[in-house]
């Protein structure tokens, strides 16, 4: 089963960094699509629904050296977790 979740990262600065997180995302076996905006900070990950695979994705995004927090995704809210 599919899942999306969306994770925030402060530290992305450019082009290259939207780069590189999407490169170490997609990277992962479990991972079917990663979108990154760039202008919220946000990555919009579609992987499966096992919790372990979150994890590994930030583990990813940690040792490429971006700080990934998951916050849900609701109309007019981005509460980080």
């Amino acid at each position: 089963m599919s899942k999306t979740s969306y994770l925030q990262l402060e530290n992305m600065m450019c082009e290259f960094c939207a780069e590189t997180i999407e490169r170490a995302v997609q990277s992962l076996p479990e991972v079917s699509k990663c979108e990154v905006d760039m202008a919220t900070k946000q990555v919009t990950i579609q992987h499966n629904s096992e919790r372990e695979n979150l994890e590994r994705i930030q583990k990813a995004l940690a040792s490429s050296g971006y700080v990934a927090r998951p916050f849900d995704k609701k109309p007019n809210s981005t509460k980080v977790q």
